[in-house]
């Protein structure tokens, strides 16, 4: 069925008779080589809180398409100074803003700055979530990641973190992936 075997090239399928396409679409199977050369020149951006899977995911979407891969933290090193450290992801984000055929995995509280959205925007932004149950159960086996909030350790400090950047994310983000 032609409808089926569109529908199984999009899910990325095989299809053994591609020329039932032509009933209804004559020019599918063009169309879609143009689909998927444009998506390689394209850049996803990965956002969301600290240990939903960012880099993880990226690296592995990267690997399945033949994308770079970035991680916006990478070589950043917080030396007790957030506001220093952000200022050092601006300047990261400046320097990669404009790649293609990428994944970049940014920073939990890298969207939250208007200057970060506007360079990343341009891109196809994806909210990774999941439950905060999962991410403690993550960053409990994470000695390296600094607390946001003074006097506050990680753990405590998600709920807060969560509730405070929730809004932001979802109005920056092109589609939402639950990352459990």
């Amino acid at each position: 069925d032609h409808r089926f075997a569109m529908a199984f090239t999009l899910l990325g399928l095989p299809v053994d008779n591609k020329s039932c396409v032509k009933k209804s679409y004559p020019s599918f199977w063009s169309d879609w080589k143009k689909v998927q050369q444009q998506a390689k020149r394209q850049t996803i951006v990965l956002t969301g809180m600290r240990g939903v899977g960012k880099t993880t995911y990226g690296k592995a979407l990267a690997k399945q398409y033949q994308m770079k891969f970035v991680d916006v933290d990478d070589g950043l090193v917080f030396k007790g100074n957030w506001q220093q450290f952000r200022q050092d992801e601006h300047r990261v984000i400046k320097k990669i803003h404009s790649t293609t055929n990428t994944v970049i995995a940014t920073g939990g509280g890298t969207l939250m700055y208007p200057r970060n959205v506007q360079l990343l925007k341009q891109h196809y932004v994806v909210l990774m979530t999941t439950p905060l149950t999962i991410i403690k159960k993550r960053l409990s086996k994470q000695q390296h990641r600094p607390a946001l909030t003074k006097g506050q350790t990680i753990m405590s400090e998600l709920d807060s973190v969560w509730n405070e950047r929730k809004k932001r994310y979802y109005s920056v983000a092109d589609n939402v992936y639950d990352g459990r």
